[in-house]
Formats: structure tokens, C-alpha cells, sequence
């Protein structure tokens, strides 16, 4: 199972092993990473579940759906749903940030 670090919005550093074909937003959930929210279930309409990927891990995940991208369409570059990245292998290291909530 890929290992991901994921910051947390006080700095703290967690670290989850999720298996492969899980979202990353499942798998926070069950790994018990309290600030990725997911209020909508994972089908992409609420952003409670964003995270910030820097340049150096933006090329370990595929490009952002056109759904995915009409969420973020106003948030800065490296900001991700969650709910819409499936873990593969080559994850294993991947850092996120979990966004600060909006409301």
C-alpha cells in the first residue's frame, strides 16, 4: 500500500498507508485525517475535501478532470479534490497539503 504524508492545516504531519483504488479522501477519512471534511460523499460538489499538491508532486497524479477543474476553476494552481485522485502505486511519498476550510 502507497504511503502518503498528509500536512495538516495546524502543520501536523500524518502518514497513511492507503491501498491502491482507494481515493485519497477515503482513505483520509479511515486513516482518521479529521480536517479532509468530505461533506458531499466524494462525488465532487462541495470541496470540503481540497487539498494543495506543490509543483513537485503535481506530476505524480493525473491532470484534474474537467468536473474536478470547474470546482477549483477559482482556487490558485495545486489545489485538488480529494475525493477525485485514486491512489495507484506510483503514489507511495505523495505529500498533500489539506486546505484550509472556506466557511
Amino acid at each position: 500500500m502507497p504511503e502518503i504524508i498528509f500536512i495538516t492545516t495546524s502543520g501536523d504531519e500524518m502518514r497513511a498507508s492507503i491501498p491502491v483504488g482507494t481515493t485519497l479522501m477515503r482513505g483520509a477519512i479511515e486513516s482518521g485525517i479529521d480536517d479532509i471534511r468530505a461533506e458531499c460523499g466524494g462525488v465532487a460538489s462541495c470541496g470540503t475535501c481540497k487539498i494543495i499538491l506543490d509543483e513537485a508532486n503535481q506530476g505524480k497524479i493525473s491532470p484534474a478532470s474537467a468536473i474536478e477543474g470547474s470546482m477549483l476553476e477559482d482556487d490558485p494552481s495545486g489545489y485538488r479534490l480529494s475525493c477525485q485522485i485514486v491512489v495507484d502505486p506510483t503514489m507511495d511519498g505523495l505529500v498533500v497539503r489539506v486546505a484550509p476550510a472556506e466557511y
